[in-house]
């Protein structure tokens, strides 16, 4: 029963983390889809409301958007 209960209680908590990813990334769409679509400077307000981290490596750096999505990128 105990474990029953546990694994209820587990799923909600794995649901509300669900959701609260697939209302990063709604956000995230409407913003994108009302910014003028020819961006030809840096535009530090977009990077600051889309990217949360950038790491640099020898041989590549990845991009972790406020969405959660990662994005690795190589030479």
């Amino acid at each position: 029963m105990l474990r029953l209960q546990e694994m209820k209680k587990q799923s909600t908590v794995d649901n509300h983390r669900r959701e609260e990813a697939m209302n990063r990334i709604k956000e995230l769409q409407d913003f994108v889809a009302g910014q003028c679509t020819d961006i030809h400077v840096f535009d530090e307000s977009l990077v600051r409301k889309l990217i949360k981290s950038i790491t640099v490596y020898v041989d590549k750096f990845t991009v972790e958007f406020k969405s959660g999505v990662s994005v690795n990128i190589t030479e």
